[in-house]
């Protein structure tokens, strides 16, 4: 443990004294016990609820020893894509909560080949959290400041023209974190046709996902397309109309609370 400290110490003061967060990563050489020197990653998170009981200070990050491959899906496609696919495999919730360093890679960046993820831009964000309940139809979506404002900058590409139009098909796409406290988080790797979920309990009445995008619908398309919250992939994706666009865009610019309609469904916008 001193030696893995050491070499974190070693990580940040390398990089000009940048103290690590929740979804930062570091490479290191540990000495084992069975096979010896060995090059591994550590993937930072905030420490789950089955670790805090034990920890004195509730605030501790979390490391996961991870592969080079799964350091690299971590990297670019963040905490929860990664982290929930492990847990799935190793069938601990929501993120494994050990790892060997001799284990063969669980994921690899092939492994997400052809998602919406890589085909548009996608904002490396972190500390947002999005529920969607599937009883309420209510996306309950919190952002960071520090996300927000990735997010505001973003967004400025998309403005609305006049009241009630969208000039230009908006996407803005981001990263979610992981949330211990889910029910289930949607997971998707390529070949699947669609999403699934893992659970944390059976039947669950809400679930997570790994990244959100919006999406304007501009008025050529609005009497063939609905307005909806939806899951595609391991995401949730919103598609409006430019009015609802336009409340949504002045919600997120002005940092306040509010409650859009999208369609059937509703968003809840809150900041912690």
């Amino acid at each position: 443990m001193y030696n893995l400290f050491h070499q974190m110490n070693g990580f940040i003061q390398s990089n000009g004294g940048k103290t690590l967060t929740a979804g930062d990563s570091f490479s290191c050489r540990l000495n084992t016990p069975d096979v010896g020197p060995v090059e591994c990653n550590v993937l930072l998170i905030h420490a789950p609820p089955e670790c805090k009981g034990s920890l004195e200070n509730k605030d501790v990050l979390y490391g996961i020893m991870a592969t080079p491959d799964e350091r690299a899906v971590f990297v670019k496609y963040g905490a929860a894509r990664t982290l929930t696919n492990m847990g799935n495999d190793l069938e601990t919730w929501p993120v494994p909560l050990w790892s060997d360093w001799s284990r063969p890679s669980l994921l690899q960046l092939d492994d997400f080949r052809g998602s919406l993820t890589e085909m548009v831009p996608v904002l490396q964000t972190k500390n947002i959290v999005a529920t969607l309940d599937t009883i309420t139809h209510r996306l309950t979506l919190v952002i960071s400041s520090t996300a927000l404002d990735l997010i505001q900058a973003d967004m400025r590409r998309f403005p609305p023209a006049q009241e009630g139009v969208i000039t230009n098909q908006a996407r803005v796409t981001f990263l979610l974190d992981l949330d211990a406290g889910a029910q289930a988080y949607l997971t998707w790797r390529t070949g699947q046709e669609g999403p699934a979920i893992f659970n944390a309990r059976p039947n669950p009445t809400g679930f997570h996902g790994c990244w959100m995008s919006f999406n304007g619908i501009s008025p050529h398309e609005e009497a063939t397309v609905q307005e909806s919250i939806s899951a595609r992939e391991d995401g949730i994706e919103l598609k409006m109309k430019g009015s609802t666009w336009e409340r949504l865009y002045q919600a997120l610019m002005s940092r306040t609370p509010a409650v859009v309609p999208v369609g059937t469904e509703t968003i809840n916008l809150s900041y912690p």
